[in-house]
């Protein structure tokens, strides 16, 4: 049973940005995500009702307005001219964590305040009952909006409110919206679309990207040298085979490069330094 009260309450009295293993994901960007895990996450461990869920919680979090974007998480307004640019979420949400080969796929539902804010003047706490009150003062500018996923049905679309500029009014009838759907996630009339909410990365899975991550670097900085496949590993003398086939992919997708003995062409050195930018 989602109490909808002690979940409304408990609204963070500051705002943390997002841990950088934790990924919210958006209505936008949910298909696309699950197209991608679709072959990770057995279908029989998805739960179907809202019995099977962890205990419903709520969290506030800032994201970079990119990294809002690739997630799929709503922007609201016009963000062109903006001096800085952040999204702030209050989220209630119930999920089951699938975990994968140190990777936890949450599926259930979630109810989010989204705030796009733009323009700050001066120091201004990330915080919602901040940032409405410094909205109402004209220290900066916010847009809101309330998005649900993994939740239809008359109930809760009747507590939906339409996207609007961020004030202390304003702010208590987000609050408001918000603890009536999460209300109506018991009524029998809502229904329960299991929905990848969320994506959690162990430390190691992180550590893995970083290492690829640096090791694609890597390989680009030899193609724009114009060195040849094995000059590169010989170069870099890694013990790691997932580093050394990740260099040996790149070589082959980007350069169309199999023989380890073949140097770059001035194409590729091209294409390579355009690529890496001032990284290079």
């Amino acid at each position: 049973m989602v109490k909808a009260t002690s979940l409304t309450k408990r609204v963070m009295a500051q705002t943390k940005v997002a841990p950088i293993n934790r990924l919210p994901i958006g209505a936008k960007k949910e298909n696309e995500f699950k197209k991608l895990v679709e072959d990770i996450v057995p279908p029989e461990r998805i739960p179907t009702s809202i019995d099977q869920l962890g205990d419903a919680k709520s969290d506030c979090y800032s994201l970079s307005l990119n990294s809002a974007m690739e997630l799929g998480i709503p922007i609201i307004g016009s963000m062109s001219g903006s001096y800085e640019r952040k999204v702030v979420i209050l989220e209630a949400a119930a999920h089951k964590p699938i975990k994968i080969k140190g990777t936890k796929y949450k599926y259930g539902w979630a109810v989010r305040i989204n705030v796009t804010v733009k323009n700050i003047k001066g120091e201004v706490k990330a915080a919602l009952p901040w940032l409405a009150a410094s909205a109402e003062l004209g220290l900066m500018e916010a847009q809101w909006g309330i998005y649900v996923t993994g939740l239809t049905g008359n109930k809760v679309r009747s507590a939906m409110v339409n996207p609007r500029e961020l004030n202390v009014q304003s702010y208590v009838e987000a609050t408001q919206s918000m603890a009536e759907i999460v209300a109506a996630v018991n009524h029998r009339s809502t229904k329960f679309i299991p929905a990848l909410i969320g994506i959690e990365k162990s430390k190691q899975v992180l550590a893995t990207e970083y290492l690829l991550g640096a090791a694609h670097a890597y390989a680009l900085r030899q193609l724009a040298s114009r060195k040849a496949l094995e000059r590169t590993l010989s170069d870099l003398g890694s013990d790691r085979d997932f580093v050394n086939d990740a260099i040996k992919e790149l070589y082959k997708q980007f350069a169309s490069i199999e023989d380890e003995k073949q140097k770059p062409s001035e194409l590729d050195k091209v294409r390579a330094k355009d690529l890496l930018g001032k990284l290079g």
